[in-house]
């Protein structure tokens, strides 16, 4: 998450990691938070307003929205307070992302990450 996100955009600890003898909590934004939506849909429109049918770009990333933007499974907890609230934010920000990008095809893994959306 970009710096200017960590102060509004809370976290949840979703979990304790080890790596290289060092543990640490994992954490994901709170995806649902307004100002994290609205820094997504920022960034969105203005990729889109420079990429969106440059003959340079054959796709853009869906950006699943799991760990470090991609797809995964694991056992660590989901970051939603509940499954309606996760999945009504990711079809929210699917839908934005559709919206947005009219030229350029989307792409997706459909890997389900640890919310199971």
């Amino acid at each position: 998450m970009p710096d200017f996100l960590h102060d509004p955009v809370p976290v949840a600890k979703i979990g304790k990691l080890g790596r290289h003898g060092r543990d640490f909590h994992a954490v994901e934004p709170r995806y649902d938070h307004p100002e994290f939506q609205k820094a997504f849909r920022d960034l969105n429109e203005l990729r889109a307003a420079e990429f969106d049918s440059n003959p340079l770009v054959e796709y853009m990333d869906l950006m699943q929205y799991g760990f470090w933007g991609e797809g995964h499974t694991s056992p660590l907890p989901n970051p939603f307070p509940d499954y309606v609230t996760a999945e009504r934010t990711f079809v929210a920000m699917t839908r934005l992302q559709l919206d947005t990008w009219r030229r350029t095809p989307l792409a997706v893994n459909t890997q389900p990450d640890i919310s199971n959306t």
